[in-house]
């Protein structure tokens, strides 16, 4: 028998970080090239909300 491996943020924090880690990947790999701001400007307006979401979230388990 194995042992569930517990997950740390929900399903739902994971989702929102998405666009974020496409971002990071992008950019470490073609920071040449202009960045578009139509694609930015919503992980701009998102960033605080998520990164509470994350507080909260680890403020339940710790």
């Amino acid at each position: 028998m194995t042992a569930k491996k517990a997950n740390i943020i929900s399903q739902d924090l994971e989702n929102k970080f998405k666009p974020f880690l496409a971002f990071r990947h992008f950019f470490s790999h073609a920071y040449a090239l202009d960045l578009d701001p139509e694609r930015i400007e919503p992980l701009v307006f998102a960033a605080t909300e998520t990164f509470e979401l994350l507080k909260a979230e680890i403020g339940r388990i710790i």
